[in-house]
C-alpha cells in the first residue's frame, strides 16, 4: 500500500514537472544560475506547513530573500489529497532539491506540488523575488472552504528587491 502511495505521489510530481513553459505568460522559469554564489544548505532554516482538512497551518509564512530554507509540507490527512499552488510563488523561488516520501529529486523549478494522504515533501529552496504570494489548494472545494494562505518573501537587509 505504501508503495502504491509513493507511485501516485511520484506520478503527480512528474506531471507537475512536465507542464508547459509559462514563458508565453511572461514567466521565466527559475534556474540554478539565479542562486546566490555561496549557499550553505546545512544552514537552511526549516519551515513546516501542515496541510489538513482544508487548512494550511500556519497560513502565513515569512521567508527572506537569498536565504536557504527547507520547506516541509506535511499532509496529515489519512484520506484526502492536498496541493500547494501559486505560479507567482513558484517563479519567486529556486528549488535546489525536493524529497517526496523518501525519494530525492533535483530540479530548479516546479509549478505546484501535490501530496497524497499522509504525504510529506521537503523542498530545499532559496527565495529570489520579494513579494506576498497567495498560495492555495486547488483540489475542488478546498480553497472555497478556506485552504489558502500567504507566503511572504521579504527583501534582505541591504534592500535588494
Amino acid at each position: 500500500m505504501a508503495n502504491t502511495a509513493l507511485k501516485r505521489t511520484l506520478l503527480a510530481f512528474i506531471m507537475i514537472l512536465s507542464t508547459p513553459s509559462y514563458a508565453e505568460m511572461g514567466y521565466e522559469d527559475p534556474s540554478l544560475d539565479w542562486l546566490p554564489a555561496e549557499i550553505d544548505w546545512d544552514q537552511a532554516q526549516t519551515v513546516l506547513i501542515v496541510l489538513d482538512d482544508n487548512i494550511f497551518n500556519p497560513d502565513d509564512v515569512y521567508l527572506k530573500i537569498n536565504q536557504p530554507y527547507k520547506l516541509i509540507l506535511d499532509n496529515i490527512s489519512s484520506r484526502v489529497t492536498h496541493d500547494l499552488v501559486d505560479i507567482d510563488f513558484f517563479h519567486g523561488i529556486v528549488v535546489h532539491e525536493i524529497t517526496v516520501d523518501g525519494t530525492t529529486i533535483s530540479t530548479p523549478h516546479i509549478h505546484s506540488i501535490q501530496l497524497s494522504p499522509n504525504g510529506k515533501v521537503a523542498m530545499y529552496l532559496v527565495p529570489i523575488i520579494a513579494g506576498e504570494y497567495e498560495v492555495f489548494c486547488s483540489i475542488p472545494g478546498h480553497r472555497e472552504d478556506g485552504m489558502e494562505g500567504y507566503i511572504t518573501i521579504e527583501p534582505d537587509a541591504a534592500g535588494i528587491p
